[in-house]
């Protein structure tokens, strides 16, 4: 026999409290999902900031090394040397034939020139007497002798001689923030090295 009692008693079982242990169950699956998205999205953002890094540091040496290889094929003279545009000095004969500064006279005329400088703020930028303009190709780059002469045996020459080989070497270090590698963040090494020569040889 049904009692009005039990009849309340059904109406209003589904209401039922859940147990502490039941709570536990879902807090703890709740956590996890959580964890879990959290998790995916701060790995997201790592390939993010790395893929970027890649992107960045191949557009700069494509800026460095895209004209510059052509701008030493087609010249009259290549000068490896030190310094900025502001100061440019030949690296004597009987002297390793390396440097930050590459200068190039692309015709007979000696007051017509282009720079590229690696500078102290390990940016490497190109200035042109036709434009006055100095224009920054790449950051981060790490080595300071960039330029190079070379002979058809890849050693070092000591003296300019007409149909060396220039090595344009660049090494990147990018890094997210300043002390990055210190604070655990995210850093990448690069090295880019590419040779070009004159055509026009004497």
């Amino acid at each position: 026999m049904i009692t009005f009692r039990n009849k309340i008693k059904r109406r209003w079982a589904f209401l039922r409290a859940a147990t502490l242990v039941e709570l536990q169950m879902g807090m703890a699956v709740l956590v996890l999902v959580i964890g879990a998205a959290v998790g995916s999205n701060v790995f997201g953002l790592r390939m993010f900031y790395q893929t970027r890094m890649n992107l960045e540091a191949t557009d700069e040496s494509r800026k460095v090394l895209g004209n510059l290889r052509e701008e030493i094929r087609g010249c009259t003279i290549v000068q490896v040397g030190t310094g900025t545009h502001l100061a440019f000095k030949e690296i004597p004969d009987d002297t390793r034939q390396i440097g930050n500064a590459l200068q190039i006279f692309p015709g007979t005329n000696t007051n017509s020139y282009i720079i590229y400088c690696r500078y102290t703020d390990d940016t490497v930028r190109k200035w042109s007497t036709t434009t006055k303009r100095l224009e920054t190709l790449a950051h981060n780059v790490t080595n300071v002798a960039v330029f190079s002469a070379r002979s058809y045996d890849d050693l070092i020459l000591t003296n300019n001689e007409n149909n060396r080989v220039i090595e344009i070497d660049l090494k990147f270090l990018q890094q997210r923030g300043k002390n990055a590698t210190q604070r655990g963040g995210l850093h990448n090494y690069y090295q880019i090295k590419s040779k070009a020569t004159r055509r026009k040889v004497l």
